[in-house]
């Protein structure tokens, strides 16, 4: 028989088929631990998800803006109507109200004209975005696979003040740890996390900059604990201190 509380991942990651997620729900209508730790996963998830967040290239603006510089405009109508004239504006035309001038071009044209600019500023950023997209999509998939991982563990640390957590599968031999709000390293100094094994530590991963991160450690498997030091710019071969941190035992 499943164990329910083995489900709270896969649930939240939606890897449960009809049946066992029926089952589930009705299990977490009972089980105040599993809501909790649904809860928490999904926090754990939206968090993941702030990763996304990807900003558009800096060329974009003035890739746009040299677009339209170099569109040409529409000549003017070299004639005019004579006074005597009745002349009717055609469709879409918006007549000036202050007496003089010509009649403005079609709204419909100048909207034309700009979504052309547009398209065509857009055009050099394309392979930009897919890259960004096939990269997004592999993320999302690896970050599935992990929730849904029997095994998974999740913890949570604080380090000088800013949260961490800890997202553990041994049986795939993959941790991710992330931070909205990791303390920066100091000049010249990284992050860096150590899978602890038997008493020895080896490098997981190195994280150059505070704030919002990310990071993959490999190699989990037979670890018991994940630590983090802070070593000189870009890690070391073993901690250079003796003060480890954000300690996560699994």
């Amino acid at each position: 028989m499943t164990d329910m509380h083995s489900l709270a991942a896969p649930y939240v990651a939606d890897a449960l088929d009809d049946g066992e997620r029926e089952d589930f729900e009705a299990h977490l209508s009972t089980c105040g631990s599993c809501r909790r730790e649904v809860s928490e996963l999904r926090e754990t998830m939206a968090e993941v998800g702030a990763f996304h967040e990807v900003a558009p290239p800096p060329m974009l603006r003035a890739s746009i803006l040299s677009t339209i510089a170099e569109t040409p405009m529409l000549p003017a109508e070299d004639a005019e109507p004579a006074v005597s004239e009745v002349v009717e504006p055609p469709p879409n035309v918006i007549t000036p109200t202050h007496g003089f001038g010509r009649p403005r071009r079609p709204v419909a044209t100048w909207l034309a004209a700009a979504a052309a600019v547009v398209a065509v500023a857009l055009g050099g950023v394309t392979v930009w975005q897919q890259s960004q997209l096939q990269s997004i999509q592999s993320a999302d998939a690896q970050r599935v696979e992990l929730l849904a991982a029997p095994d998974l563990q999740v913890g949570h640390t604080s380090l000088e003040g800013g949260e961490l957590t800890y997202l553990v599968s041994q049986d795939r031999g993959q941790a991710l740890v992330t931070s909205d709000q990791l303390p920066d390293p100091g000049s010249d100094r990284s992050w860096q996390v150590w899978v602890v094994q038997d008493g020895k530590t080896r490098s997981g991963a190195v994280v150059d900059a505070g704030g919002r991160v990310q990071a993959w450690v490999d190699g989990v498997s037979g670890g018991q604990a994940l630590a983090i030091t802070n070593e000189p710019r870009g890690g070391s071969p073993e901690p250079t201190t003796d003060d480890i941190q954000a300690l996560f035992e699994f």
